[in-house]
C-alpha cells in the first residue's frame, strides 16, 4: 500500500485595513471560497504582531499548482482587475477582500505532523515557531523535534517543573529553493537555507512559560535541534474561529 501524500499548506500573514477583531471574519468567509484548497485556521495575534494582521494556513491539493510559479515574485490583483496567471498562490489575493494585502507567503509540507488537513479549532494559545536552517539538515531537526515531544507533552518527570498542558499540531518544512516564497529570507544563502514552521497549542500563556522547563529529555534534544538552526521567530496566536 502506497504511504499516504504529505499535507501541502500554504501559510501567509495578511495586513487588513481595520484591526483583526473586524477583518478576521471577512477573511474568514473569503478563504472558505479559495477554489485551491481548505481552510486549516485564521490566527489573530497576542504577541509579535500588529493589530491589523492575520496569520492563515491553508490546504491545498496536489503541489502542481504551488509549483506553478516557481522562482516568481506573488503575482497580486490590480484594482478591478484579476492575477497573473491560475496558480494557488496567484489566486490567493484575488480571494482575498480588496484591503487585504498579502505580506508573507510560503507553500510547506507537513512532516511527522499532522496527518490531515484538520481545522485547527481548538481554544487556547497558537505559537507560530519559524526555524531557520539549511536544507539538507531538515530532516534531523524534524527527527529531534519528534523525539523530543515523547516525553515534553507528556511531562510527567518530577524534575520538569510545573504541569502545562501542549501539543505540538504541526510541523511543516520548506521543500527546497524552488519553493515559491514572497521574499527571500535575510542573512542566508536561500539557495541552501529554508524554514520549518512549528504550530503548538496550549492551554493558557501560563502553560506556556511553564514548559520553558520541560522533561530533560526533551530539552536535550531541543537543543540539538536549535544547534542546526541560524535564526527562530516566533509569533503567539488565538484562532479567531468568528464564523
Amino acid at each position: 500500500m502506497n504511504a499516504p501524500s504529505p499535507v501541502r499548506i500554504v501559510y501567509a500573514r495578511l495586513q487588513a485595513s481595520e484591526p483583526w477583531m473586524q477583518a478576521a471574519p471577512r477573511v474568514e468567509r473569503a478563504l472558505a471560497q479559495w477554489p485551491q484548497g481548505r481552510c486549516m485556521g485564521v490566527f489573530m495575534g497576542l504577541f509579535g504582531l500588529t493589530n491589523h494582521e492575520l496569520l492563515v494556513l491553508l490546504s491545498i491539493q496536489g503541489e502542481a499548482a504551488l509549483r506553478a510559479d516557481k522562482g516568481a515574485a506573488l503575482a497580486t490583483a490590480p484594482t478591478g482587475g484579476s492575477a497573473v496567471g491560475t496558480s494557488a498562490l496567484a489566486s490567493l489575493q484575488v480571494c482575498l477582500p480588496d484591503d487585504v494585502r498579502v505580506l508573507e507567503v510560503l507553500p510547506l509540507k507537513a512532516t511527522v505532523r499532522p496527518a490531515t488537513d484538520a481545522p485547527f479549532t481548538r481554544a487556547g494559545i497558537h505559537v507560530f515557531r519559524f526555524f531557520t536552517l539549511p536544507f539538507d539538515r531538515m530532516d534531523e531537526a524534524v527527527a529531534f523535534s519528534s523525539a523530543g515531544w515523547e516525553t515534553f507533552e507528556r511531562n510527567d518527570d518530577p524534575e520538569a517543573g510545573e504541569s502545562y498542558r501542549t501539543e505540538p499540531l504541526g510541523l511543516f518544512a520548506q521543500d527546497g529553493p524552488g519553493w515559491h516564497r514572497m521574499a527571500p529570507l535575510a542573512g542566508v544563502d536561500n539557495a541552501t537555507h529554508g524554514q520549518l514552521l512549528l504550530v503548538t497549542w496550549y492551554d493558557s500563556m501560563t502553560s506556556w512559560e511553564r514548559s520553558r522547563t520541560p522533561n530533560p529529555q526533551a530539552t536535550l534534544n531541543f537543543r540539538k535541534r536549535a544547534a542546526l538552526t541560524s535564526s527562530v521567530v516566533a509569533y503567539a496566536t488565538r484562532v479567531a474561529n468568528t464564523a
